[in-house]
Order: structure tokens, then sequence, then C-alpha cells
């Protein structure tokens, strides 16, 4: 009996040696708890609600001002301005004429004559016209239809055939065509031409130029 109470005695001194030696683990960095951020599980469904995803911010598109809205910021001359259409050669024109223009404020010219000088030196001379008349953007318009008539030529500019030919070709190179000759008044900053859209002459009537160029259609009733 006194055999087992030294033998059991012995274990416990020798455990708590053991226990004494071992080294100690070292204290936490912080005495605040921390929650482990929860591992995603294939299969399983979060039981919380479902995180608001934060919109995207789109930039607002800033309204173009209405006609309505310029005209009233305008004073009267002005808007009877907005009424013209006023002729300025095609192959340049004066200071004179310039400073008249922005006198009366108007709101067109349409370039006249005849100009070979190309889409650059047809560019410079609308940026003119554009920079001597305060106010809203001059609509510079022209006569480029084809054949016998066609105001702009040289560099830059191609030789349109007559509404004649043009109604020959497909719709699809038509279509080609004519957006190229617009791309090419763009340049040139002319922005409306006065074109021949249904321009046609009933057979045996006679109205030069246009019966002459273009292909006569029978009359309908």
């Amino acid at each position: 009996m006194r055999a087992l109470v030294a033998v059991a005695v012995a274990v416990t001194l020798g455990a708590a040696t053991a226990c004494s030696a071992a080294p100690r683990e070292p204290p936490l960095a912080s005495a605040t708890p921390t929650t482990p951020s929860p591992t995603p599980t294939a299969g399983r469904t979060s039981t919380g609600p479902a995180p608001t995803p934060t919109p995207t911010p789109h930039p607002t598109a800033t309204p173009r001002p209405t006609v309505p809205s310029v005209l009233a910021r305008l004073p009267l001359a002005a808007r009877v301005g907005q009424l013209l259409m006023v002729g300025v050669p095609a192959g340049g024109t004066s200071d004179a004429a310039l400073r008249q223009l922005g006198r009366y404020r108007v709101g067109g010219v349409i370039l006249t004559g005849r100009s070979h000088a190309g889409t650059s030196a047809t560019a410079a001379l609308t940026a003119r016209v554009q920079a001597a008349v305060p106010g809203p953007a001059v609509l510079v318009a022209t006569d480029q239809e084809g054949g016998a008539v066609q105001v702009l030529t040289g560099p830059g500019f191609s030789a349109i055939p007559s509404a004649r030919s043009q109604g020959r070709w497909s719709a699809a190179e038509l279509r080609a065509r004519a957006g190229d000759w617009g791309g090419q008044l763009r340049a040139a900053g002319v922005r409306v031409n006065l074109a021949p859209v249904a321009d046609t002459v009933p057979p045996g009537v006679s109205n030069p130029p246009i019966g002459a160029t273009r292909v006569p259609v029978a009359r309908t009733t």
C-alpha cells in the first residue's frame, strides 16, 4: 500500500515539474476579441440580408438649349436677323461686308457664285463669317447640286455628276456617294446643301436648266 502511494506521488511530482519547465504561450497582441470572417462554402446559402450594391455614377448630360430659349435671350433686331439668309461670294468677301453681317446679326448665309479654292479655303471663309456674327451659329448654305450647278470645287471637293447620272445608280451607291459629298461640305463649314430633292419636269414641258439635266417623268393623276 505504501509502495502504491509512493508511486502516485512520484508521478504527480514529475507531471508538475514537466509543466513548469514547458515554455509559456505568448500573450495576445490585443485584448479585444476578433470575429473571423466567414469562409464561403459551396452549396451554402447566407442567412443574412444581401449587401446592397453601390450604384455606379453616370455623367449627367447637359440639356441642349431649345430654339425658344435662345430666341428669348436675343433682342428684337437679332430675332429679325435670324430670318435672313444673305448671299456671300464663295470666293471670298470683304471685311466691310462681314461687319454688315454682324451688324444685322443674320441667321444664315448662302455661298454664291463659283469657287475653285477647295475645302480649306472655304472653311477659312465660313470661319470668318461665324466670327463676325455674334449670337447663335450662322447657318451656312450653298448650291452643291452636281452637273451644271456646283458652287464649290477644287482640292477636297469631288466632281458631282448631274442628277440624271445619279438616277442610274443603285440606292446603296447613291447613299455612299452622297455621304462623301456631305462630309466634304461639313469639312468646309457648310451645313445646308440647297440641292434638288424632287425636281422633275413632265414630258413636253420646257424648264431649263432643270429640264436639261433631270430625267423627265410622266405626269400622274
